[in-house]
C-alpha cells in the first residue's frame, strides 16, 4: 500500500498512485477525444464518452419497458423509481 504526499489517498499499487497523482494533482488530460475538445485523465473514460456522446450508445436497457440508459446507475435509478411499470402500455 501507497500513500498519496500531497492528500494522504491511499493505493493498492504503485501504478495506481501514479496515475492518481497525475490526473488528480497534475491535471493531467493526455486521452483527446478525436471528434470534440474534450480530453481525460484515462483512455477507458475517453473512449466511454465517444461511445455514449458521439454515437449515441446507451448500453443498460430496462428488461420491462426497454428504456435504454447510458449508465448502470440510471437504470438501477429508473427501476426503483417503477417509472417502467408505466411505459409498458406505450409502445
Amino acid at each position: 500500500r501507497v500513500q498519496c504526499r500531497q492528500c494522504g489517498l491511499v493505493c493498492s499499487k504503485p501504478s495506481n498512485l501514479v496515475r492518481h497523482v497525475r490526473s488528480v494533482h497534475q491535471k493531467a488530460r493526455p486521452f483527446g477525444c478525436p471528434q470534440c475538445s474534450q480530453a481525460f485523465a484515462q483512455r477507458p473514460n475517453r473512449d466511454r464518452h465517444v461511445a455514449i456522446v458521439h454515437h449515441g450508445r446507451r448500453p443498460y436497457q430496462c428488461r420491462t419497458c426497454g428504456m435504454q440508459f447510458v449508465s448502470l446507475y440510471s437504470m438501477k435509478r429508473h427501476m426503483a423509481s417503477q417509472r417502467h411499470l408505466h411505459r409498458r402500455g406505450e409502445d
